[in-house]
């Protein structure tokens, strides 16, 4: 079952999905993905979750190349186009902002703070790409199993997708949180004039690490997420 324009039989909390989207994590730092609409009806009620008509500059795919794909097949893309990236970004990009920092910092000290914000960002994308490797994504894997063969999953640990994701996103905030200061502190990672190369570089790589964010953000929250948390409920409901 897709989300967009999905039926949903029985109870379905409008909160538990406007408070797991995209919209309400992402557009506290005024930052916008592109145009989606999502409409959900759930318990007679109708929503509909509108965003900002734009797209983000580094290779945002549409929407609905994900429509055909399972959530095994959301899981293994995130992990291998977002996950993969975002460790290799932090080791490729964490010692060129040290080197431009030991380079120029003495005329550019905002440096030290983007460095700061940077390793903050980091920590916290680690230990979120961690727990979804080590315990979301199983689960949600599990999920589209049980859905195959027609069989009852075993309730997690943690209760449930949504239940999980509450700890999650404040991991997924603070990581917003951090970019965002990254963006303010750089002007909108503006490159001061004769900053020279290293410092033009530098930018560029944290800008994409963020449009990766971006586009990352929106597979797991817009896509992935409220998928599972409606084939779950179904799931249980079924049997």
């Amino acid at each position: 079952m897709f989300l967009t324009g999905a039926k949903v039989e029985g109870t379905l909390s409008l909160q538990m999905i406007l408070r797991i989207s995209f919209t309400d994590l992402y557009h506290r730092y005024n930052r916008a993905t592109d145009a989606t609409c999502i409409r959900i009806q759930a318990a007679g009620i109708s929503a509909a979750i509108d965003m900002d008509n734009r797209t983000p500059k580094h290779h945002c795919t549409p929407l609905e190349d994900y429509s055909g794909m399972g959530l095994t097949a959301l899981c293994d893309l995130i992990v291998d186009q977002h996950h993969n990236y975002v460790r290799s970004a932090i080791k490729q990009t964490e010692p060129m902002l040290i080197d431009l920092m030991t380079s120029v910092g003495k005329d550019f000290p905002f440096l030290e703070r983007v460095l700061l914000a940077f390793r903050s960002a980091a920590d916290e994308l680690i230990m979120h790409l961690q727990r979804e490797e080590l315990v979301l994504f199983p689960y949600i894997r599990r999920l589209e199993q049980c859905s195959s063969n027609g069989t009852r999953p075993v309730q997690p640990y943690f209760g449930s997708v949504a239940g999980l994701l509450t700890t999650m996103e404040q991991e997924q905030e603070r990581a917003l949180k951090a970019i965002g200061h990254i963006r303010v502190h750089t002007s909108g990672f503006y490159v001061p004039e004769g900053a020279g190369s290293k410092f033009a570089d530098t930018y560029a790589r944290l800008e994409h690490f963020e449009a990766d964010l971006e586009q990352h953000i929106h597979l797991e929250h817009c896509i992935l997420f409220p998928r599972a948390i409606i084939l779950e409920k179904e799931l249980y409901e079924r049997h």
